[in-house]
């Protein structure tokens, strides 16, 4: 009689099974839902270590905009309607571009119906 055959079992692994166990293999390592190289792990945890500052918190006399909008020259007003007047400027010269293209464009097309 002849020996039993020895068969391998494979088994599937999830895609992201094999995704996780071929990136530990070249060396990166889990954060989160992200993988990050080893020594940039390491790097990352380097940079981190001297960023340990306390951060000092404004306190509640300190709130509030960063300039006095009462010492502004322009107005929210007076800026709106300088926006809207560039607005219609621009407009207008673009207008006036469209309509010299054409015109060109035109010229060129009668010179070459003309050949």
């Amino acid at each position: 009689m002849a020996p039993p055959i020895n068969k391998k079992k494979t088994t599937m692994l999830p895609a992201h099974e094999i995704r996780d166990n071929t990136l530990r293999q070249i060396g990166f390592v889990k954060r989160g839902n992200t993988f990050v190289h080893k020594e940039d792990a390491k790097n990352d945890d380097d940079d981190d270590a001297h960023m340990t500052e306390s951060v000092n918190v404004v306190g509640s006399s300190n709130v509030g905009p960063s300039h006095d909008p009462s010492l502004s020259s322009f107005s929210i007003e007076d800026q709106f309607a300088t926006v809207t007047q560039q607005i219609e400027q621009m407009s207008t010269l673009q207008q006036s571009k469209h309509e010299e293209l054409m015109k060109l464009q035109h010229t060129h097309h009668e010179h070459v119906c003309e050949l």
